[in-house]
């Protein structure tokens, strides 16, 4: 109970621009920089499909201080390795020294015992409001274990077995969406494509604003109408250097948001806004749909098909709005109090 109120105060999708953590996972990582993340994903999706479906087999969940990283962990049930045994999981499997880790993180308990990541480093994070509202995703499962309703642990596992060992890769993987970003191409003044650009200019004014003020990027984008850029967009060389220069300050945990936004909106821009709280979920879930809405106004929704692409969509979005407001929240506010024990549920 305490765990569903407290989350239930918390979440809400703010728009507003707030202050980054400090990131601590590069402490907390037991994959070194050299981890072979397509392995690591393979680990991951075997171990998700193991575990869709499974028997809740827990009671209680919490979460805890985690002041140094704990050897009677629980591994998480998403954690098993591809193989079926537990071999497939361990990437370059190393400890950092206890003497290296920040002095308070938060993990998440099931039946008073912290779990693990898919990889199985710590799952721990710098933020209580954000323990708790992935704790309260464990406590909402009823009888079987759905992953697809764990959006936050989710976020918070690649966050800290993927996006913290590759983080160059995954920058490249946000620009490459920039050379060609949805919001750049722009439909037609012609009579069939009249509403579309309408709404086009309706749905992603405020975003263009944004790009080339002082606050966002500073510079116009290059857009098109139609023409396709197979080399990328070409967009002014200042415009790509402040791009990369965002990149390179995000911590791993706004990288990993940036790249889940970017990946579903298909758009750099709509990412970055989101990360730097210049729009708000459901603008950005607005900006990076309009010609699939457009189409379903015209022709209707295919049952099974544009119907999921919107729920995939908008869980996607917010689960990232979320999480941010979550690791804010907990800096902005102050973790209060030393308890060991910082909050728990039941099942």
């Amino acid at each position: 109970m305490l765990l569903k109120n407290f989350t239930r105060g918390l979440v809400r999708l703010s728009a507003s621009p707030r202050p980054s953590p400090v990131s601590a996972l590069r402490l907390l990582s037991s994959n070194p920089p050299d981890v072979n993340t397509a392995r690591v994903e393979e680990v991951r999706e075997a171990a998700h499909a193991r575990l869709q479906g499974r028997k809740k087999f827990y009671k209680e969940t919490g979460v805890k201080v985690l002041e140094r990283i704990e050897p009677d962990a629980v591994d998480s049930p998403i954690s098993s390795g591809v193989d079926g045994g537990s071999g497939g999981t361990r990437v370059g499997k190393s400890s950092p020294p206890e003497s290296a880790l920040p002095e308070k993180l938060y993990t998440v308990t099931l039946d008073g015992r912290a779990i693990k990541s898919p990889a199985k480093n710590p799952l721990a994070v710098p933020s209580l409001p954000l323990a708790l509202t992935i704790a309260n995703e464990w406590d909402y499962q009823v009888d079987y274990i759905e992953p697809d309703s764990m959006p936050l642990m989710k976020i918070a596992s690649t966050a800290i077995d993927q996006v913290n060992a590759e983080p160059e890769y995954v920058r490249e993987n946000c620009l490459r969406y920039l050379r060609n970003d949805t919001v750049c191409y722009w439909a037609t003044d012609s009579e069939d494509d009249r509403l579309l650009k309408k709404n086009q200019e309706e749905k992603w004014k405020k975003l263009h604003e944004w790009i080339e003020s002082e606050e966002g990027l500073g510079h116009k984008p290059a857009f098109t109408t139609g023409l396709t850029f197979f080399g990328g967009l070409p967009h002014p060389p200042e415009l790509v250097e402040e791009a990369e220069a965002r990149l390179e300050r995000m911590d791993v945990w706004e990288l990993t948001m940036m790249q889940s936004v970017t990946m579903e909106a298909k758009s750099f821009f709509i990412g970055l806004a989101v990360v730097e709280g210049a729009l708000t979920a459901e603008e950005a879930i607005d900006a990076s749909r309009v010609e699939e809405e457009f189409q379903i106004e015209q022709w209707g929704l295919v049952e099974g098909g544009h119907d999921m692409d919107q729920l995939n969509n908008g869980i996607q979005i917010r689960a990232s709005v979320v999480f941010k407001d979550m690791l804010e929240a907990g800096v902005e506010g102050g973790e209060g109090g030393d308890d060991d024990d910082a909050g728990g549920g039941g099942g």
